[in-house]
């Protein structure tokens, strides 16, 4: 495949190398009737994608490249001393490669959605991976952020948002603040990674040496992954406040909105007389 692209790139810069062979180039397009509205272009080395264009677009110029080799005697000869002639196989590799950029391209704008910018990521997420004792701050990787941010960027600023969550929730609860407990459990070992690790129960075990971090691992590490929209998670289209419904407090409203999902085996009615009998 590398030597397919590198072919298709050397084909690409010969055209582009004078305006005299990109005129005569268009002219081939324009002779064999190609309807397409983009010129070849040759890749960027610091744009990932910019190979991607240049495929998609050459793979529309296999007729006026055959008919500019006819007009212009050195581009083979050029071409065949340097990357090779481009081949049936080259212009096969070329059409399957672009189908897979399309995917990938598609991948890569979902997963700059969510990860492209590290002032823009859930940072709740990283919260509960520290609150992993099995992970705590390795989780802010190289592997996890983008590549333009250096690896110790992340993690301090895990950390110090991590620090000012645990300093709200420290005072919440006795009225003080005080962080050697997030240092303490920050500068232990980390607990090996292993089949039936509970990470409820290890907290729940270690309650008394992190009041305070057990809380917040409590609350935080409790929220379930879903995939579901949360247009759909919490919509109450339909829901009709019955009589039992209606003499609910907004309190436990609110509960049975969050957990519906949780809650809910079938769409049948409910009896309202066996309910409040």
């Amino acid at each position: 495949m590398n030597k397919s692209v590198e072919r298709v790139r050397g084909a690409v810069r010969y055209v582009r190398q004078s305006p005299a062979r990109l005129q005569k180039f268009k002219e081939c397009v324009v002779v064999e009737k190609i309807e397409c509205k983009k010129m070849l272009c040759l890749n960027v080395c610091t744009r990932w994608n910019s190979t991607y264009l240049m495929l998609n677009t050459a793979q529309n110029f296999k007729r006026p490249f055959e008919r500019f080799e006819e007009q212009d005697t050195n581009f083979r000869a050029e071409l065949e001393r340097r990357e090779g002639w481009l081949s049936v196989d080259d212009w096969d590799n070329l059409n399957s490669n672009v189908d897979f950029n399309v995917m990938a391209i598609k991948m890569k704008e979902k997963y700059d959605k969510y990860w492209g910018d590290i002032d823009k990521m859930n940072l709740l997420m990283f919260v509960a991976c520290i609150l992993d004792p099995r992970q705590k701050l390795n989780t802010c990787s190289q592997s996890s952020v983008p590549t333009h941010v250096s690896l110790g960027e992340p993690q301090q600023k895990m950390k110090r948002r991590m620090q000012a969550l645990y300093k709200k929730r420290e005072l919440e609860i006795f009225g003080e603040d005080k962080t050697f407990e997030l240092d303490k459990y920050l500068a232990e070992a980390n607990e090996k990674f292993f089949e039936d690790f509970d990470i409820l129960l290890w907290w729940k075990v270690n309650s008394t040496r992190f009041l305070t971090l057990s809380k917040m691992a409590r609350d935080v590490l409790a929220i379930l992954i879903s995939t579901i929209a949360s247009e759909s998670a919490f919509s109450t289209e339909g829901c009709v406040l019955d009589q039992f419904r209606s003499s609910l407090t907004p309190k436990i409203v609110q509960a049975l909105v969050c957990t519906q999902y949780l809650i809910r085996k079938s769409s049948s009615q409910e009896d309202i007389k066996k309910i409040e009998e």
